[in-house]
């Protein structure tokens, strides 16, 4: 996590994330995957997550995603693939 961005202090990095970040910055919903003609065939809600860190993958490190959308990415991730 702290090779991604700029803090040093993981406990404020994951604070910080948590409550200024917004992970759909860094993070592919359904409707970025398929687009809204896609979203009504599925019958899926549109603002699912549906690739972790995908947006950075697929167009690398932007300028819409911010340290902080990193850091709750990597949250939603580690959260999600544990429970």
């Amino acid at each position: 996590m702290l090779l991604l961005t700029k803090f040093t202090d993981l406990n404020s990095a994951i604070i910080e994330g948590f409550l200024k970040g917004n992970n759909f910055s860094c993070d592919m919903t359904v409707e970025d995957i398929y687009g809204n003609s896609g979203i009504s065939l599925l019958g899926l809600p549109k603002k699912i997550l549906a690739s972790s860190m995908g947006k950075i993958s697929k167009y690398g490190k932007g300028t819409d995603c911010q340290d902080n959308d990193i850091m709750k990415s990597l949250m939603f991730a580690l959260v999600i693939n544990i429970a």
